[in-house]
């Protein structure tokens, strides 16, 4: 995979390491949903599986509100796991 790669995963692949400068919108999103998420009745999940992590922006506001969860975090591009 090359920085001209033209496929979805490419162009995150290329966006990875300047992704979190451009991401405000993300990063709202990623705080609404953790809120969201804590009100979700009954005990705190064991596991986690966050489906498209990006840069690990939601991931690690996962990890800091459920630290005893084993979380799995995957992603289309792997240039965006390695920034995770």
């Amino acid at each position: 995979m090359t920085d001209q790669d033209p496929s979805v995963r490419g162009r995150f692949g290329a966006a990875a390491g300047t992704y979190d400068e451009h991401a405000a919108v993300q990063a709202g999103a990623a705080g609404r949903l953790l809120e969201l998420i804590g009100r979700i009745p009954g005990p705190p999940p064991d596991r986690i599986l966050e489906a498209g992590c990006g840069t690990g922006l939601l991931t690690a506001l996962l990890a800091g509100r459920f630290p005893a969860a084993a979380i799995l975090a995957i992603d289309l591009s792997s240039r965006m796991v390695a920034e995770a």
